[in-house]
């Protein structure tokens, strides 16, 4: 690769002959987590940082969560015929037509299913897990939004991988509640758990890439949320 083609740019010169070149470089961690899933998956190096040391002073508040790492692996074929069994389930109950509820059409026509099938048909090989970690962690606020986010933000990097979604870990080191919150904390432990609630996370068939994403564009089916408890955001 050239330095530019690695994200390096030119911002000046230096010297009296301008013999010494001043290089800045931008690096898409995203971009380049989509490449390592697509071309080695197995790669254990695959995260996202957010944090900056040469920057921490001037940040009005250094991140929460700074580290999100994901890892790949092969799936053998009775786990991945179960996994896809599951999403198409999921799926059909939705009204939502993807490659697992085919894979659902052709298991009932024909009675079984081979792995050249599920080739044919495009389900993902691999299982995508990850993990974020946080060093310091609001509850009742910020902690269900983080959760959320990054396991929605899972589910499209298995899409656009091919990858099967697997499991969403949360590492927090000060995990607290505020005092401000508390009222609020009370009126959730209360509540009972909605019984029917069963979220799945769907993406428009023709999302492949990163540019594809949009919020509008995701659909959040089967969840059935209680009444918002609005409680202020503790600064």
């Amino acid at each position: 690769d050239t330095f530019r083609e690695r994200g390096y740019k030119v911002e000046g010169y230096l010297g009296v002959s301008e013999d010494r070149v001043v290089l800045s470089r931008e690096i898409d961690q995203l971009q380049r987590i989509v490449h390592t899933l697509r071309t080695n998956p197995t790669d254990r190096r695959i995260l996202l940082n957010a944090w900056n040391v040469g920057e921490l002073e001037d940040m009005k508040l250094p991140p929460c969560h700074f580290v999100f790492s994901l890892w790949s692996r092969e799936l053998d074929f009775e786990t991945r015929l179960t996994m896809a069994t599951d999403i198409g389930i999921q799926h059909n109950r939705h009204g939502h037509e993807s490659i697992y509820t085919q894979m659902l059409c052709l298991l009932e026509r024909d009675g079984g299913i081979t792995e050249n099938m599920l080739d044919e048909l495009g389900i993902p090989k691999r299982i995508l897990n990850s993990c974020l970690v946080q060093r310091s962690v609001d509850t009742f606020v910020g902690m269900p939004f983080n959760i959320a986010g990054y396991s929605i933000l899972t589910h499209f990097l298995a899409k656009i991988t091919g990858h099967m979604a697997g499991a969403f870990v949360h590492f927090g080191f000060d995990v607290h509640l505020y005092d401000n919150h508390m009222e609020g904390v009370e009126e959730l432990m209360k509540r009972e758990p909605p019984k029917e609630s069963d979220p799945v996370v769907i993406f428009p068939h023709e999302w492949a890439e990163l540019d594809d994403f949009k919020w509008e564009g995701v659909q959040v089916c089967g969840y059935s949320p209680l009444p918002w408890i609005k409680v202020p955001v503790a600064v």
